[in-house]
């Protein structure tokens, strides 16, 4: 029961930075150099929001031990990588940190093991 109030509460923070760092969204990219402020700013928009939700549902699904939380952070998780590929800079290590970890814990690991988030 812990593993799950701690893994919930993991997701439903990173859920909660990425709609927070929304409002400080990125200007510019440095993958996309061409690219206007305002398709810039619409399409950090897109993925900030999409990775928020993802994330955010995630966390429901883990607090009613729904075993459909992990696709949807290994999704969550990969749409947050491709946001801050696009738009890095170094204050942004600690979320690319942490979605790598989700990958490679779900992926590799495949940790948890399901009986450990049975309530």
């Amino acid at each position: 029961m812990w593993w799950r109030i701690g893994i919930g509460a993991l997701l439903l923070g990173h859920a909660f930075v990425h709609a927070v760092w929304r409002t400080y969204g990125p200007k510019a990219s440095w993958l996309l150099p061409q690219a206007s402020e305002a398709s810039l700013r619409s399409l950090s928009t897109m993925l900030f929001v999409i990775a928020a939700v993802g994330f955010a549902l995630a966390s429901l699904a883990v607090f009613l031990s729904m075993g459909w939380w992990r696709v949807l952070t290994v999704l969550s998780s990969g749409i947050s990588l491709v946001l801050l590929v696009l738009f890095w800079n170094r204050g942004l290590i600690v979320g690319a940190a942490l979605d790598v970890a989700f990958l490679v814990a779900l992926l590799w690991f495949h940790w948890p093991q399901a009986a450990t988030m049975e309530p």
